[in-house]
């Protein structure tokens, strides 16, 4: 995890971005990180494939914290492929109305 305090005080990066902490595992930290935020870029994490438990309450958070469209980076053939965590995260934005 990386120090969000630090990166916001270093002068090497822009002083429009703020950081913020973000944890895919940690529920808590959704809402801060997603205020005032209306695109979501989601790359799922290797290890996180459980989509009921990780990606819906996720994707729940950023609909009722007012993000307006979600980016996903899936896989080629996630359509066609029910085994494959992608092709339920796809279905669920469809599902959400992002």
């Amino acid at each position: 995890m990386r120090d969000v305090e630090k990166a916001n005080e270093s002068p090497q990066f822009n002083s429009k971005v703020k950081y913020r902490t973000f944890d895919f595992e940690n529920e808590q930290t959704h809402e801060e990180a997603f205020f005032k935020v209306d695109i979501l870029f989601l790359l799922r994490p290797p290890h996180i494939s459980d989509v009921d438990k990780y990606f819906k309450p996720l994707l729940e958070r950023a609909k009722n914290c007012d993000i307006e469209n979600v980016v996903f980076l899936s896989v080629q053939g996630a359509e066609k492929s029910k085994v494959i965590p992608h092709n339920k995260i796809e279905h669920l934005i469809k599902a959400l109305g992002f």
